[in-house]
């Protein structure tokens, strides 16, 4: 990469846009499954009171990982574990194969306009000019870099926007960080039917590794003890889901609020406008357009499906992706909404009604089998029928890559006699979840921080 010095006018439109943003807020998007999270985000591109890094994501979280238990660092490895370890590299990096791959693969375009030398010295001078930085100083660092590089004027900038998704804990650690670290800081938890969820981390995981239960060559028998996708997806989401909703609970209804999907694709003007009120910014006249589409540094975002071969290019799983015109739908979309209709079978449709009865009847989504108490029983019961994806047919157990002939095929002849004890675990530990708890929803509040 090509390094540059900046000139004394450039570094003093650097330090101007870090002190303007140092004056900014905070709002992070986090969801707790594939509920479009980069969408939102998205849709704030040309905000000009809001600051997104469109091509970085979950932003906070990795600035944190580069600190690790480091409250202080020094700019000069600050500025290295944000370029060796982070995918800032996707704004600061010149322009190579991999990172044009990473960027399509996110429906960004890579020709849209970064002077990514400029970047690279921009956050360099700012992380170096002081002998330590913290993550805050760092989070300016970033976006004061990027707004220079692409020309963003600083000084309207109410918010700086970042992403994040929850499935854990441990995931929350940023967002508490965040909440409490930057003066304004929000949180717009961001929902999603938890059956279009489901559907759609089924089909990304499934077709990622393979196989419902990944099974991996000498030891084929741990997969034995794999609980299966179809389960992680399960204790995950709700894990997310529990400590998102606490964390929302915590904060209060000024810095911490529900976003529907749903009401995003299906009433988008009115869902913008609610929102941006919210936040305290303007309403943009862009989103007001019947045709609208985000973008992502000006240039059209393609949109992203976990049905495309855009984001998972692999066809070695056996799940069926549908053709990129019909998967990517960049702007609000009905279809968005209703695509897992054709992709879950009633049984499961009534069993992911089961699990996730409580975070259904919260965020206002209909049932269409489980209404009560005792039907939530017999969707339970639905999980002793196979999954979409469980049992492979033929056409999978052939598919065999060129290049691995050899190992695909042992893989895929030892899947069927080892599925029966992989299946019947994975739904051991379904019930001991079930029965402790950790599949529960709701999350139990504690006591709601004064700020």
């Amino acid at each position: 990469m090509t390094e540059r010095e900046l000139s004394v006018t450039e570094r003093a439109l650097a330090e101007s846009a870090a002190a303007d943003l140092r004056q900014a807020g905070l709002v992070i998007v986090a969801d707790h499954g594939r509920a479009g999270n980069m969408f939102v985000k998205r849709t704030f591109d040309l905000h000009p009171e809001v600051l997104c890094v469109t091509m970085v994501g979950y932003l906070y979280r990795a600035i944190l990982s580069v600190f690790g238990a480091h409250a202080r660092l020094t700019g000069g490895a600050a500025y290295d574990g944000l370029m060796a370890g982070t995918n800032v590299n996707l704004v600061a990096e010149d322009l190579s194969p991999a990172v044009e791959q990473s960027l399509r693969r996110t429906g960004d375009d890579p020709s849209a306009a970064i002077d990514r030398p400029l970047v690279r010295a921009v956050l360099r001078h700012l992380l170096t000019r002081h002998e330590t930085t913290t993550p805050v100083e760092t989070l300016v660092a970033v976006h004061a870099a990027f707004a220079v590089g692409t020309g963003r004027p600083t000084a309207p900038i109410r918010y700086m926007l970042v992403d994040d998704t929850v499935s854990s804990d441990a995931d929350l650690a940023a967002i508490e960080a965040a909440t409490r670290d930057v003066p304004n800081c929000r949180v717009v938890h961001l929902v999603r039917d938890p059956r279009a969820g489901f559907a759609s981390i089924r089909h990304t995981y499934v077709e990622l590794y393979g196989s419902m239960y990944p099974l991996r060559l000498p030891a084929a028998w741990e997969a034995c003890g794999s609980n299966g996708i179809w389960l992680w997806a399960l204790a995950s989401t709700t894990a997310g889901a529990r400590a998102l909703t606490a964390c929302r609970h915590r904060l209060g209804p000024t810095h911490a609020r529900v976003l529907r999907n749903e009401d995003v694709n299906l009433d988008f003007p009115a869902t913008m406008r609610a929102l941006a009120e919210w936040l305290g910014v303007g309403h943009m006249s862009a989103w007001d357009a019947p045709d609208y589409a985000p973008t992502s540094c000006g240039r059209l975002w393609q949109g992203i499906s976990a049905y495309s071969r855009q984001y998972v290019p692999t066809a070695n799983g056996p799940l069926k992706a549908d053709p990129d015109a019909t998967a990517l739908h960049p702007g609000p979309s009905r279809m968005n909404v209703e695509r897992w209709k054709k992709r879950l079978p009633p049984h499961e449709v009534a069993f992911v009604e089961a699990v996730y009865f409580d975070e259904m009847r919260e965020h206002g989504y209909v049932p269409l089998h489980v209404t009560t108490d005792s039907d939530r029983q017999r969707g339970l019961r639905q999980v002793w029928k196979p999954f979409v994806g469980e049992v492979p047919g033929l056409r999978w157990l052939a598919a065999i890559r060129p290049n691995r002939w050899a190992k695909d095929s042992i893989i895929r002849a030892a899947y069927y006699p080892l599925l029966p004890i992989a299946g019947l675990w994975a739904r051991v530990q379904f019930f001991r979840l079930l029965s402790s708890g950790r599949l529960r929803t709701q999350a139990v509040v504690s006591p709601k921080v004064v700020r």
